[in-house]
């Protein structure tokens, strides 16, 4: 028979404090899949507050100073870019593929391109 999600009833349930990291976590992807980086920002930045030291928290910081550094390059506000996209080498220095992207991205706001 084909499997269902019951094999994920197996876990143990996440304790409330997980269960309520995660769900910020995934309303920070949505909030950076719909554009509304400064309220992603906001909630993540919350988030580190609280679990300064939780790889997945740091991973999404620095992927919303990213996309709002990327974002703000497209409409050539080139100094604020700047200030993002250097946050984004600041908070994940060891993403080594978001770092290199945001470097590049850097170079072009520098440049005013």
């Amino acid at each position: 028979p084909p499997q269902t999600k019951t094999a994920k009833s197996s876990q143990p349930p996440l304790d409330p404090e997980t269960k309520l990291k995660f769900d910020m976590i995934h309303r920070v992807q949505e909030l950076i899949r719909t554009k509304k980086f400064v309220v992603a920002i906001a909630v993540v930045e919350g988030l580190r507050e609280r679990y300064p030291q939780a790889p997945e928290v740091v991973h999404w910081q620095a992927i919303a100073y990213y996309r709002m550094g990327s974002e703000l390059l497209i409409q050539k506000k080139y100094r604020e870019a700047e200030i993002y996209l250097r946050k984004t080498l600041e908070t994940d220095p060891k993403n080594r593929e978001l770092c290199f992207e945001a470097q590049h991205e850097l170079e072009r706001a520098q440049q005013g391109v």
